[in-house]
Order: structure tokens, then C-alpha cells, then sequence
């Protein structure tokens, strides 16, 4: 089991073959591996790979508009972001451009909470079209025009911190730059700092004087931009996102000195995170509120460096029932952050039956706001985003481990997975109805994993799978119209759970089915694999976006291979050896197809029309599945029948 990235290694490169100069020899040799030698070394594997696209992206271009600057705005000193407001582009107020994706996940123990994120997809989520594995210009970040009209100052600097990697995407290699440019209205862009790829490792801050008289006008602007490398795309189902850099704390101003890198600031560094023990969100009919304290973990950093503690004069929680209104306020003491640190806490919030409403209703939501008191001072309020935090803990009908947001991409590959099976254990915290499971594919290139699996759900022996309670063949990744949203796959056969199971599917080809994979919530021991027989558990950190839903019925626009109309079929004999027969309620069976599946999702017969009598003398022994469509291509029934010798 590797953590897989999707570019070979320049390191392992030059133990292969040496150091190469030439261009063309590289490209030719990469062209032998991956088309000769490739196939035959890939060995079956958990693989953690990157995104094709980016889901939070394109679902919020579905809703919101990007919202174009004014030409005409100069901004006055200082300039500083944070990336700490809760948005996806960058601060129209701020910059000119919308390629980089903010966010509080991709960053690894950033200085403050939000990092701007430079990598291979476009402002609309997607692949830039320009991508080579040779290397393209990816990602920019520009800054309006800003009055920097201090000529012979020699106290301007600009600051900021830099990641290569972070927590989710290959890192950059020797190939791949993030670089830094200023420009003037009398000058072009120049090239003023570089930093060449490298795996990840901690925030670097950067200190740049800007003493040039080029520079110190009205009209100054800076941008930074990434250079990438796309992986090869010849397996088309690990084609994805890469070669991320996060920046932070960027600042510029006078008065500054090349020592000014430390800040009278401490900041939240991470989201909060659900206040249930074991899962991100559960059914809220399986919730007791009968606890009274609920606990929530934080971590606080100090960005003073040697100049003694901060104080936290505050820890306010607010907490509100978005459907009665009813909420409640508690304020922690004060707390002292040493210097330059990191600290974690853990706060108990005292809650009361009145908050949470009665479990008449099948979901809740709750507004949690965390925020810190330090001072009032007016120049430090430019800082002051990062001191709040906002979480959503949502109550509906399913378990999730994960927060919704995929930052990569988990699934079984390699010679031998053709019969993998891959499982994700849950406990029921009450005994109920399963009644659909909810999975997030993502997307991948030229919709590479769309291929046939078996949906399974095995009991539980000594904490692992055991014996297979459910199947069901004929399932493949589908995208709903939106894209990049959980689908639902309905079992025709409900159980009653009361005890350890796990959801999962076995494979019917070795090509990879890219389940969406969160890395800021971690539940790798819940995740098992079997490709040789043996159930083992993963050690890839992160959590898979697979919900098993209970409760009552419901209805959904989303149905996989559910009949989507009043259309009846009976299928008999069943068992059956040479033939079956097919009986339907309606009289215009020649707009009609007919397919019958293996339990390996491959269509072994189609038929145009219902046909009375379909023989069957030649198919094996084993499990079938069929299924009628429509004209539209539409699946309006289903029938699963056996043949026995």
C-alpha cells in the first residue's frame, strides 16, 4: 500500500538511468516506461492519487458569479490578506484575478487559518487545457494597484509564507517553480523570487525590500504565478491535480525592517471540527441529547517571536438550533500563547435540553461560532479574520466520516485487482433500516472509473468483513447532473442492521474506481482491503465518502437502476436452467431493450424488444442480472436470476 504519486520521481529518475541532459532523451525514455514497461511493474495496491477537478469549485460556480474588480481602484498602504474570510476566490478588494483556490484544507500546520492554493486546475475547477507534462504555466494571483508613491523609502517590505505540497496533492519536483513578479505603470512584469519544487515541508516566511524607484509608484502591483507538470495521462484514471504551493500572511508596508517577520497576532489554525466522538455527521434520530457537555478541540498559534506571551483575553462560544432559533453563549477564561507556538485546547461546552428540538423531525442543524477576545487596538483589526471560526453540525439521515470535501482520490489498483474487494466499517449507534447508500466519485479523465462493480455489505467477524449480506451487481460510478456530488445507489432488498457492518464493492476490472477521499478527517482504520484473500486494514490517513442512510422511506431524484415509472416485468422460472420467461404490462414492447449482465457488470446478451422466451442454454452457472430500458435509455426495471446445471 503506497500513498501514489502521479509523476515519477526526478530522484528515482537518475537511479535508472543516470543523469540525463538532454530533453529529448528524458522524453524518449519516459515514453518507453510508461508505454513498455509500465504495465507489467504496476502491483496491486491501495493508491491515494490527486483530483482531476476541483468539486468545491465547480459547485460554486453553479450558484455565484465571479464578481469583477473596478479598473479604476488604487489601493493604499498597508496590504495584507490572510485568506482567512470564509471564500473560495480571492478578496475582490484585494486582487484582480480568480485563479487560485482559498481554503482552510490543503495547508499543512499553515500560520493562520486559510491558505491561497496555486496548482493545475483553472478558476472553474478544471484542468487547465494548456496542461503538458513538460511543463505549463498554471495558477496567478494578482494584486490590484496599490499607491506605493515613496520614493527613496527605504522601510517598504513585502512579506509572506510559502508551502510547497501541503496536506494533499504531489509534491512539486526539480521541474515545477512558484514565482513572485512586481511591475509599475512604467515597467513590465520582473521576475523578483523563485522557489523550485520540493516535497512538503513547513511555511517559510519571505522578506523582500522594495527599494527600487521602478517600483515605488502609484500603480505598483506584484502577482505570483505556478509552473507545473501535469502527470502523464496513459492511465487515464490516475490523470489529476498536482504540484500544489500554499501562501499565507501576505503583507506589505513601511516602517519595516528585515527583521519585521514577527506579528503581536495569534490566530486559529484549523476548522473545528464535529463535536461526535467517532463521526463527522450521524442520523439525528440515532442522537441522544441526554449529554449535557460537548467537547470541541482547537489549536491557537503565536506569530510573536521573543517578546513574551499573548494573552487571550477571551474563548467565546456561540452555538444556535437553525430551525427553533434557541441557542446558547459560554465564554472561557483567558489564556496566555507562548511565543512562536502552537497550542491545542480542548473546551467543554455545558448545554441544556432546550437547545436541541425534539426528534419529531429527521434532521438538525447547528450554527457553532467560536471567536477569540485579545485586544481593540485599531491597527491590529486587519488581522483580526483569523480569529473566528464557524462550523456547521448537520443532523440527517446517514453516517459520514468525512466533512464533504474531497481533497483526493482512494481506490484499488494493479495487476490482480480485477476481484478486489475494498470495505468501510460502521457501527449503528441504534439498530435500523438501511436504505441507500450515498458514494462521491470523483470525476476523472475522459470518466476513466466509470466501470462496473458489485456493490457489497458484509457482516463483521474479530473487526474485520466477513460473510456478504448484500450484493448487487450492475453498479458503476454515475455523475449526477451536478457534477461532483454524492450519488445514491438503492439496494431492492432492505435490512435491518443492529450490529458492526461495512459498505464496499468488489471490482470486476483492474481499472481503478476513484472514490473521493477527505484528508482533513482521519478514519483509515475503518478501511479495509482485500486483493489476495486476507482483509487488511489501510494505513492511509484520511476518510472515505461512502454514507450508509437509514430511517423511513424517502424519495429522491437520484435513483440508480430503479424503475422510473409504473412499467412491471415478472421473470420465471428463477432459478432457471435453458430459458426464461418474461411477462410485462405493457403492449408496446418493441420500444424496449433488453440487457442481461454477469456478476462482473459485462453485457454478455441484448435484445431489442421484450421477448417472451429468452434462452439461456448457453450462459454458465451463476448470478445475472437484467435490465429493460427505454428508448430514452432509461433503466426501468431490474431482475436478478440465477442459472443452475
Amino acid at each position: 500500500m503506497i500513498h501514489w504519486k502521479n509523476k515519477i520521481n526526478y530522484t528515482i529518475w537518475k537511479m535508472i538511468i543516470g543523469n540525463f541532459n538532454s530533453t529529448r532523451s528524458m522524453k524518449r525514455i519516459f515514453l518507453i516506461f510508461t508505454t513498455v514497461l509500465f504495465p507489467f511493474i504496476i502491483k496491486a495496491q491501495l493508491v491515494e492519487i490527486d483530483l482531476f477537478s476541483n468539486p468545491v469549485l465547480e459547485k460554486y460556480n453553479k450558484i455565484y458569479h465571479w464578481q469583477e474588480r473596478s479598473l479604476t481602484d488604487t489601493l493604499e498602504l498597508p496590504f495584507f490578506d490572510d485568506f482567512a474570510k470564509p471564500l473560495v476566490y480571492p478578496d475582490t478588494n484585494l486582487w484582480e484575478d480568480n485563479y487560485v483556490f482559498i481554503n482552510n484544507n490543503y495547508g499543512d500546520n499553515p500560520p493562520t487559518i486559510g491558505v491561497a492554493s496555486f496548482d493545475m486546475l483553472n478558476q472553474a475547477g478544471e484542468i487547465y487545457s494548456t496542461a503538458s507534462n513538460i511543463g505549463f504555466q498554471a495558477d496567478k494571483l494578482t494584486s490590484k494597484p496599490i499607491n506605493l508613491n515613496y520614493l527613496g523609502d527605504t522601510t517598504i517590505y513585502f512579506s509572506f509564507y510559502y508551502q510547497p505540497q501541503g496536506i494533499c496533492g504531489n509534491a512539486p519536483e526539480y521541474q515545477d517553480s512558484l514565482i513572485l513578479q512586481f511591475t509599475s505603470p512604467d515597467t513590465i512584469w520582473h521576475t523578483v523570487w523563485r522557489a523550485t519544487g520540493t516535497t512538503n515541508q513547513a511555511f517559510k516566511q519571505v522578506m523582500i525590500p522594495i527599494r527600487d524607484s521602478i517600483y515605488q509608484k502609484k500603480g505598483f502591483q506584484f502577482r505570483f504565478i505556478n509552473y507545473g507538470s501535469i502527470a502523464d495521462n496513459s492511465v487515464a484514471s490516475w490523470a489529476g491535480n498536482g504540484d500544489i504551493w500554499n501562501i499565507d500572511f501576505v503583507y506589505l508596508n513601511i516602517n519595516r525592517t528585515e527583521n519585521d517577520t514577527s506579528y503581536d497576532e495569534v490566530a486559529f489554525v484549523n476548522n473545528l471540527t464535529s463535536f461526535l466522538n467517532d463521526y463527522e455527521s450521524i442520523p439525528w434520530t440515532h442522537y441522544s441529547a441526554s449529554q449535557n457537555h460537548l467537547d470541541f478541540e482547537y489549536t491557537i498559534k503565536s506569530l510573536r517571536a521573543g517578546n513574551g506571551d499573548i494573552q487571550v483575553k477571551s474563548r467565546t462560544f456561540d452555538m444556535e438550533d437553525k430551525y427553533s432559533g434557541n441557542g446558547i453563549n459560554q465564554t472561557f477564561g483567558a489564556e496566555n500563547i507562548p511565543d512562536f507556538s502552537t497550542t491545542s485546547f480542548t473546551s467543554s461546552l455545558t448545554i441544556n435540553g432546550a437547545l436541541f428540538p425534539e426528534n419529531l423531525s429527521d434532521s438538525a442543524d447547528f450554527k457553532i461560532r467560536f471567536f477569540l477576545e485579545i485586544d481593540t487596538i485599531s491597527e491590529h483589526q486587519k488581522f483580526r479574520w483569523n480569529d473566528t471560526l464557524e462550523y456547521h453540525q448537520q443532523f440527517y439521515n446517514y453516517y459520514a466520516y468525512d466533512d464533504g470535501v474531497p481533497e483526493a482520490g482512494l481506490g484499488l489498483f494493479g495487476n490482480g485487482t480485477a476481484h478486489a474487494k475494498l470495505a468501510y466499517r460502521f457501527v449503528p449507534i441504534v439498530p435500523d433500516t438501511l436504505r441507500a447508500v450515498k458514494i462521491f466519485f470523483n470525476r476523472t479523465y475522459q470518466d476513466a472509473s466509470q466501470k462496473y462493480f458489485i456493490l457489497t455489505i458484509w457482516s463483521n467477524y474479530h473487526g474485520k468483513p466477513d460473510t456478504v449480506i448484500y450484493s448487487e451487481i450492475g453498479m458503476r460510478p454515475e455523475y449526477a447532473d451536478s457534477l461532483n456530488e454524492f450519488l445514491l445507489y438503492t439496494p431492492d432488498t432492505l435490512m435491518y442492521l443492529t450490529d458492526t457492518f461495512y459498505i464496499g464493492w468488489e471490482k470486476t476490472t483492474e481499472d481503478m474506481l476513484n472514490v473521493g477521499f477527505d484528508k482533513n478527517r482521519d478514519a483509515h482504520e475503518q478501511i479495509f482491503y482485500n486483493i489476495y484473500g486476507t482483509w487488511q486494514v489501510s494505513t492511509i490517513s484520511g476518510a472515505m465518502m461512502i454514507r450508509p442512510v437509514f430511517g423511513k422511506d424517502f424519495s429522491t431524484n437520484i435513483q440508480t437502476h430503479q424503475a422510473t415509472n409504473n412499467f412491471d416485468l415478472q421473470l420465471y422460472p428463477n432459478p432457471a436452467k435453458d430459458k426464461i420467461f418474461l411477462k410485462s404490462n405493457s403492449s408496446k414492447t418493441i420500444s424496449y431493450t433488453v440487457s442481461i449482465f454477469n456478476i462482473y457488470g459485462r453485457e454478455i446478451k441484448k435484445i431489442n424488444g421484450i421477448p417472451n422466451i429468452i434462452n439461456t442454454n448457453e450462459l454458465p452457472k451463476g448470478i445475472f442480472l437484467l435490465l429493460v430500458k427505454n428508448n430514452n435509455g432509461t433503466i426501468i426495471s431490474q431482475k436478478k436470476f440465477i442459472i443452475v446445471r
